[in-house]
């Protein structure tokens, strides 16, 4: 869609877009401040949909630069995942424990085991800080398991189906 012929209009769009109240980008728009005719502007069909364009635009433009940067850093799936399993063998040796925790928490997420907002259930009853040091050693151990088998998958999806080595990551 080109830009809206009138051109406080697409000064409104546009001021929308980028996350201003309805009365703000009136006024910005050039318009007087008024909360009722900013409000009725606002439910324009031809403006929603300028407004939507211009996120949407932003939004692949930002999208482009990400992969930009992903790709010029070189980093894969499998590249965060070895980076995670490293951080979080540091961490528990130079003893930081919420860094482990995170480490952990992040590849656990990747291999789907965690409870998220849509109302999932855990995996398991207890959360893990409420389970005993044993149990917890377990499924870390148990995790790492999946982590490394995950990883291997990955890789192969990757092209890069390098050899994961195997040993005790807990």
């Amino acid at each position: 869609m080109p830009l809206l012929e009138n051109a406080k209009h697409e000064r409104f769009a546009r001021a929308l877009a980028d996350g201003k109240s309805a009365v703000d980008a009136y006024e910005f728009a050039g318009y007087r401040r008024n909360r009722g005719h900013a409000s009725t502007l606002r439910k324009n069909p031809k403006l929603l949909k300028r407004v939507d364009e211009i996120l949407e635009t932003r939004g692949q433009i930002q999208g482009r630069g990400a992969l930009a940067a992903i790709e010029r850093a070189g980093l894969t799936k499998s590249k965060v995942m070895e980076m995670l399993i490293d951080d979080r063998e540091l961490a528990r040796k130079n003893g930081q424990a919420s860094a482990a925790i995170r480490a952990t928490e992040l590849l656990g997420t990747e291999l789907g085991m965690f409870i998220d907002r849509s109302g999932k259930r855990h995996t398991r009853e207890k959360r893990f800080s409420e389970l005993s040091p044993e149990e917890q050693e377990r499924e870390a151990t148990e995790l790492m398991g999946r982590v490394k088998a995950r990883l291997a998958e990955i890789k192969l999806i990757e092209g890069g189906a390098e050899e994961v080595v195997e040993g005790d990551a807990v």
